[in-house]
């Protein structure tokens, strides 16, 4: 049997279908992003997976939320790594910190470091601003996340696309 073949009752009911498929894959996805607060990435990149997967063939206001989970995913990731690096950064800066004020200036040994008078320790201003960054970013990459899925979610339970289509 041929697509041609096919009566447009038939059409019509195997379009509701697949529209129905979209919406409650879409609807599997928005809770794998919302799971990755409990159990981090593994669910999120099961999520995208499928949204990029599926989103070629899904009907238009399927299309639009598998593209919003795609794009909300990488966002998020984006801000993730940033307050990755970010905190490196932060503990290189906190180790050289510490380091500097091991040796002050002279020549280092271990020993001093064990007998050193942790009161006059100072962190530096970068340290703290690199530490403030990454938990900044952080934050607003699980806030992303959960924001951007809970307004997908909504917007998928009320059969509306999100984007510039749903304007």
């Amino acid at each position: 049997m041929t697509h041609a073949a096919v009566s447009p009752a038939l059409s019509a009911s195997l379009v509701q279908r697949e529209a129905s498929f979209d919406r409650n894959l879409g609807f599997a996805i928005y809770g794998l992003f919302l799971l990755s607060f409990l159990v981090p990435l593994a669910p999120a990149i099961a999520g995208v997976a499928i949204a990029y997967n599926r989103r070629d063939d899904a009907e238009p206001v399927g299309h639009t939320h598998f593209d919003h989970q795609v794009r909300t995913f990488w966002i998020s990731l984006g801000l993730g790594l940033l307050c990755l690096s970010l905190g490196f950064l932060t503990v290189v800066s906190a180790v050289t910190g510490v380091f500097e004020f091991a040796t002050d200036g002279a020549q280092w040994d271990a020993w001093d470091l064990a007998a050193l008078d942790a009161d006059s320790f100072d962190i530096d201003g970068m340290t703290v601003a690199l530490g403030a960054a990454s938990v900044f970013t952080g934050v607003l990459s699980v806030l992303w996340l959960f924001v951007a899925s809970l307004f997908g979610l909504v917007r998928l339970a009320s059969d509306q696309p999100v984007g510039q289509a749903g304007a």
